[in-house]
C-alpha cells in the first residue's frame, strides 16, 4: 500500500474540527439545548454532513441524569448552513462550535480533494501473441563464396518442372545453418552472407518451431526428433554422410548436420518403396564420390505444385550416381537463390522457411 503524506491544510482543518467536538461536548455537559424541535448533531456520524430531528421533550421521552441519550431519529436530509445558523444568535457557545467544526470539515475535505492522488499502475497491455524464438546466433564464414553455374534439366508434360543441380565439391566449402524466421527472401540471406548459394533447409512443426537435428559451425540448433524419423546428412572432417536418423548419434567434430525425410537414395539405390503419385517441388541433398561431393538438388515447375514424385525423384538421383540422398522441406518452402555471372539469381520460396542452407565453394586455387 502507497503512503499518502498529510498537506499543511488538512492538519489545520482536522485541529479545527477536534475543536469544535470539544466546545460541542462542552455544550452537553452544561445541559444542552432546552428547548425542543432543535437540530443537534449526532457525535457518532459527525463530520458525515447528516443531522437528525429530535423531537421535543414529553412524558414519552426519559431522561437520566448527566448527559443526556439521544432516542432513535429519524434520518434527515442534510441541512444547509444558513439554516444552521438561526439558533446560533443565542446560544454563542453552541454557534462557535458548529461554524469551528464546519470550517474543519470544510478545510480537510478541501485538503482531501486538492492531494496528489496516489500513482496508479499503468494497465497491463494485452499479453502479445508468443514471439517467434531464434535459434543460435551462427557467425558467417570468413572466405567468399565461389559463383556457381546449375545443371539444368527440364521435363515437359502435364507436370513439367525443371531440375536444378549444384555441384558442391566439399574441399574447401562449409556448409552453415540460417534462421530465416519463417521469411522468404533467401536472395538477402546470400547477399548478407556472402555465399555461393542459399537453398531452404528443413522441416518446422505447427508451432514454427524447427522440427529435426540441425548443427551448423559444432553448435546444435535443434536435437534430434525421433518422431520425425527419416534420415540425417552429416559432414565431419571434409567428408558427408548419410545415416538413418533412428539411433542417430553426432561425432564429435561433426561440423553440419540435418535431418528430414524420406531419404530417397540408400547405398545407391531408390529408398522410396512405391510410387504414391503425389507430385510436389522438392529440395534434396544428394552424397557423392563417398562423400567428397554433394549436389543440391531444387525441382521446381512454373506454377505452385508442380514437381516429381518422391519415387520419380528418387530414381532420377539414382541414374546421377547419388550414393545417398536425403529429402528436405518442399512444396512450397522450396526455394533457392545463387551467384552466377556477377548476379544474383533464384527461385524464391512460395512459403515461409526457416531455416536455410548457405553453402560457400571454394575458389579456384583454395
Amino acid at each position: 500500500m502507497r503512503h499518502q503524506a498529510r498537506s499543511p491544510g488538512g492538519e489545520v482543518g482536522e485541529i479545527l474540527r477536534q475543536l469544535g467536538l470539544l466546545l460541542e461536548r462542552e455544550r452537553l455537559a452544561r445541559g444542552g439545548a432546552r428547548d425542543g424541535g432543535e437540530d443537534r448533531i449526532d457525535l457518532e456520524r459527525y463530520g458525515s454532513g447528516h443531522v437528525h430531528k429530535v423531537p421535543p421533550p414529553d412524558s414519552r421521552v426519559q431522561r437520566e441524569e448527566g448527559p443526556f441519550q439521544l432516542q432513535p431519529a429519524t434520518l434527515a436530509r442534510p441541512r444547509p448552513l444558513a439554516m444552521l445558523a438561526a439558533p446560533m444568535q443565542t446560544r454563542p457557545l453552541f454557534a462557535v462550535g458548529i461554524l469551528t467544526a464546519a470550517l474543519g470539515v470544510l478545510l480537510t475535505l478541501r485538503a482531501v480533494s486538492s492531494a496528489p492522488s496516489p500513482a496508479l499502475a499503468a494497465p497491463s497491455p494485452p499479453a502479445p501473441q508468443a514471439a517467434l524464438q531464434p535459434t543460435a546466433t551462427v557467425t558467417t564464414s570468413s572466405i567468399a563464396g565461389a559463383e556457381v553455374t546449375p545443371e539444368i534439366t527440364t521435363l515437359t508434360g502435364d507436370d513439367a518442372f525443371r531440375l536444378l543441380v549444384f555441384d558442391v565439391p566439399l574441399a574447401g566449402a562449409q556448409l552453415r545453418v540460417r534462421d530465416v524466421g519463417m521469411g522468404r527472401d533467401l536472395a538477402h540471406v546470400l547477399a548478407e552472407s556472402g555465399a555461393s548459394l542459399v537453398v531452404n533447409g528443413g522441416f518446422f512443426d505447427p508451432a514454427e518451431r524447427p522440427e529435426g537435428l540441425v548443427i551448423s559451425a559444432g553448435a546444435t540448433l535443434s536435437p534430434r526428433s525421433d518422431t520425425l524419423g527419416g534420415g540425417v546428412v552429416a559432414l565431419v572432417d571434409g567428408r558427408a554422410s548419410l545415416a538413418a536418423a533412428e539411433g542417430f548419434v553426432a561425432a564429435p567434430r561433426t561440423d553440419f548436420a540435418i535431418q528430414a525425410r524420406p531419404r530417397l537414395v540408400v547405398d545407391g539405390k531408390s529408398g522410396i518403396a512405391r510410387d504414391d503419385g503425389r507430385a510436389a517441388e522438392r529440395t534434396a541433398i544428394c552424397v557423392r564420390e563417398q562423400g567428397r561431393a554433394l549436389e543440391v538438388i531444387v525441382a521446381r515447375g512454373e506454377a505452385p505444385g508442380r514437381g516429381p514424385t518422391l519415387a520419380l525423384l528418387a530414381d532420377m538421383l539414382v541414374s546421377r550416381g547419388c550414393e545417398g540422398a536425403l529429402n528436405l522441406d518442399g512444396g512450397p518452402s522450396t526455394g533457392v537463390a545463387w551467384r552466377e555471372h556477377g548476379e544474383v539469381r533464384g527461385l524464391a520460396p512460395r512459403g515461409p522457411v526457416r531455416h536455410a542452407i548457405a553453402v560457400w565453394v571454394a575458389t579456384s586455387g583454395e
